[in-house]
């Protein structure tokens, strides 16, 4: 299954039977990692980052507005831009109206 927009392109696998015209992903912050990839990779820029012990709790947007939000250990800073990626099999895709 791929889904994409602009600045966002996402392969993963069904979560729940027939998707239908439309499909939403959805991605457990922990399973982003902050650097390049062959694919499922997405530029954000960073809005919000929180101290969480070990890791930093961050929010970003992608160039179409889309916020994202992921753990790393990768320290960064608002304003900055970052690359971020997820393994395909981290990747559900569901049924919009099942949101």
């Amino acid at each position: 299954m791929s889904l994409r927009e602009e600045g966002l392109a996402l392969s993963g696998r069904n979560g729940r039977g027939d998707l239908g015209p439309r499909a939403v992903a959805a991605v457990r912050p922990e399973d982003f990692e902050v650097g390049p990839a062959a694919t499922n990779q997405v530029e954000v820029t960073v809005e919000v980052v929180e101290y969480h012990g070990r890791e930093l709790g961050v929010e970003g947007v992608t160039s179409s507005g889309r916020k994202l939000h992921f753990r790393t250990p990768t320290r960064l800073r608002p304003g900055e831009r970052a690359t971020l990626h997820v393994a395909p099999d981290r990747v559900l895709v569901f049924p919009e109206e099942s949101r």
